[in-house]
């Protein structure tokens, strides 16, 4: 963090949800999280959701955009005749816009698609959600503490989290759209989210203390060894393997794995084990008919998803909604009759407006999901760069779930499992301890068009919270750094041709030493072709001797040393003597 930067504030954009976190340049560790009240309950994280009008201008995010969402769509289907121009305007909803692009190659003019379909860029969607939530961080500071703080964005310094499978491409999206959202690019730093989460591992003691598996702190991570990160979020399951190395800093070993699984998972599970129970039409006319009797339910589910245990015998209660009832008096005559008809007419009954659901059936939808976490994390093992695992750290909103952790514990008996205090902020409040540090990160691999704090194969994280770097800034525009690339790729492929080339030249030239040792003094003085060198040549070194006619009847002789007169024998009849030494 810049010694000119107030404070340090953190956006963690998640597959189903978002939230900011910030701390005071200081108080570092006194970190402030984001809080939503919504329908009673108090939330961390808002819905990863934006709304916007038709000329596609911000209006909500989160919980917000979700209730004028609903709003929108009730006052459409009812009254769709007679709506107000207000209503019309808001009615383009981008959810779970960044699950839309774990298949996509993110960049500058990548497009998501709203609820109808239509598609709109990508980075206009993020922009509006980083704006959004940078208003609440200078609200609450200039809130907070009796309102003595009066700072402005360029007050601070401003940390992005995203996936390691995104590549470079993506943290210069997410670097623009910052500056979109009216932040300098070099307040921000973009942090990988599991770097993040060590970050915030490294100075906390384990979730369960009471466990003897859990009664290591975070630094008891052995030096040489490697370990496993896993990341349970909503949309997906990001596994990163990393090694301490003798120096203390940190060095990924294997390549980051991502499994399309997630909270939401178990979620689908849920509504078609509702399907299974009252029909399919019935469910599918609640969600269009009665949106926010079908969100408040889903809502329900998502606390009761949270809060199972793996060792509970009671039996899940679940409140139904008015409307619910009533459609299903409609369709199937009566909730009773619905439940008799299902094949899990065995394992829920009906009490008031409650929906009684076994404890194990309730479990038993968990296990498609965890199984193939299990699966998956297996198949890692196999590489052998990952098979002498002996710790793994989950972080993540799915991690703090109990079943999900008795079976990683049950599979996984002879591996020390860690996990901190509510790991579903890890990410975020590593991010906001990440920035403060920031100006002490180096990289291994210095990317080319990324001004941010990265890992790719080798990352520099000292375990004991020293992070080490150069420069936040590229120094030439990302075009003159793939043509230097390119050049270096071609130079790349022509050297091994001029080092042939250099040693053909070294040929000729043992070639020529060859001829002035080979040959006779008579040979070097008298000049020659190439064609006759070679013929005399190998004449030399056959050891036969031969004589070449003269033309036109003309003789000549070599001058013979030490007196000693050789003659050819002419043509024609006709001899020649060479001229005898004095």
């Amino acid at each position: 963090m810049d010694s000119d930067k107030l404070f340090v504030a953190a956006f963690d954009f998640g597959s189903t949800h978002s939230g900011y976190a910030f701390s005071a340049r200081s108080s570092p560790n006194s970190i402030v999280t984001s809080k939503w009240e919504h329908n009673g309950l108090l939330f961390h994280k808002a819905p990863t959701s934006v709304l916007v009008n038709k000329k596609n201008e911000f209006v909500a995010f989160g919980f917000d955009a979700e209730d004028k969402y609903i709003m929108n769509m009730e006052n459409s289907f009812w009254d769709s005749d007679d709506s107000d121009e207000e209503t019309n305007d808001v009615n383009r909803y981008f959810n779970r816009f960044k699950m839309a692009l774990h298949n996509e190659t993110l960049n500058l003019k990548t497009m998501i698609k709203d609820q109808n379909g239509e598609e709109m860029k990508a980075i206009d969607i993020y922009a509006f959600a980083i704006k959004y939530l940078n208003k609440q961080v200078i609200r609450k500071l200039n809130t907070w503490e009796g309102g003595r703080w009066n700072v402005q964005t360029q007050d601070g310094h401003y940390v992005l989290t995203v996936p390691a499978t995104w590549d470079d491409q993506a943290h210069i999206f997410m670097r623009k759209a910052a500056e979109q959202a009216g932040i300098s690019g070099n307040q921000v730093t973009i942090a990988l989210e599991h770097e993040a989460a060590l970050t915030y591992c490294q100075v906390l003691r384990p979730y369960d203390q009471t466990d003897t598996n859990y009664t290591r702190t975070f630094h008891a991570i052995r030096r040489d060894k490697n370990y496993m990160v896993v990341d349970l979020g909503g949309g997906t399951f990001d596994i990163t393997v990393h090694k301490r190395r003798s120096d203390g800093c940190l060095e990924e070993v294997f390549q980051p794995s991502r499994c399309n699984l997630g909270g939401t998972d178990i979620d689908i599970g849920i509504v078609r084990f509702l399907e299974n129970v009252f029909g399919e039409q019935v469910m599918k006319e609640l969600e269009l008919k009665e949106l926010e009797d079908y969100i408040t339910l889903m809502y329900e589910l998502e606390v009761k998803k949270q809060s199972i245990k793996s060792d509970a015998i009671s039996d899940i209660a679940i409140t139904m909604p008015f409307c619910l009832i009533e459609i299903t008096k409609i369709h199937c005559g009566g909730i009773v009759a619905a439940i008799n008809k299902s094949k899990y007419s065995d394992s829920i009954s009906i009490s008031g407006q409650k929906l009684l659901v076994n404890v194990q059936t309730f479990r038993d939808l968990f296990k498609p999901t965890i199984n193939s976490l299990i699966k998956h994390i297996e198949q890692l093992f196999r590489h052998s760069k990952v098979s002498d695992i002996q710790q793994i750290f989950m972080v993540g909103g799915f991690s703090e779930c109990e079943l999900v952790q008795k079976a990683m514990e049950d599979r996984f008996p002879n591996i020390a499992i860690f996990i901190p205090e509510k790991a579903g902020l890890a990410v975020l409040k590593g991010a906001v301890m990440y920035g403060h540090q920031h100006k002490q990160i180096r990289r291994h691999q210095n990317s080319a068009q990324v001004a941010s704090v990265r890992t790719t194969r080798n990352q520099n994280v000292d375990w004991e919270g020293e992070i080490r770097t150069t420069s936040e800034q590229p120094i030439f525009p990302w075009y003159v750094q793939q043509a230097c690339s390119f050049i270096l790729h071609l130079l790349g492929i022509l050297y091994p041709l001029f080092i042939v080339y250099q040693g053909l030249n070294f040929v000729v030239v043992v070639c020529c030493v060859t001829e002035m040792y080979v040959v006779n003094q008579t040979d070097i003085q008298q000049p020659s072709s190439p064609t006759d060198f070679l013929a005399r040549l190998k004449q030399q070194t056959c050891g036969i001797t031969a004589e070449s006619p003269q033309p036109y009847g003309i003789s000549t002789e070599s001058p013979q040393p030490y007196g000693i007169t050789t003659e050819s024998p002419q043509p024609y009849g006709i001899t020649t003597e060479s001229p005898q030494p004095y």
